[in-house]
């Protein structure tokens, strides 16, 4: 039952997010690199954002398959 629900999420979080945010901005789903490539570029984002002194918005989905 937990794999079946698990999945069913899964599938409905890479479509929504397919839906409402640009390519470059998904990084969950089939194609996507791995977390540590992913925090690395989070780092660099968040870095950028403090030295040019602008907002960022940032948000994380964390959920295990």
């Amino acid at each position: 039952m937990w794999k079946l629900l698990s999945g069913v999420l899964a599938d409905e979080l890479d479509h929504h997010m397919g839906e409402q945010m640009f390519e470059l901005q998904k990084v969950v789903g089939g194609g996507t690199r791995g977390a540590k490539q992913q925090l690395v570029i989070d780092n660099t984002v968040a870095g950028n954002s403090r030295r040019r002194s602008t907002n960022l918005a940032m948000a994380w989905i964390d959920y295990k398959k």
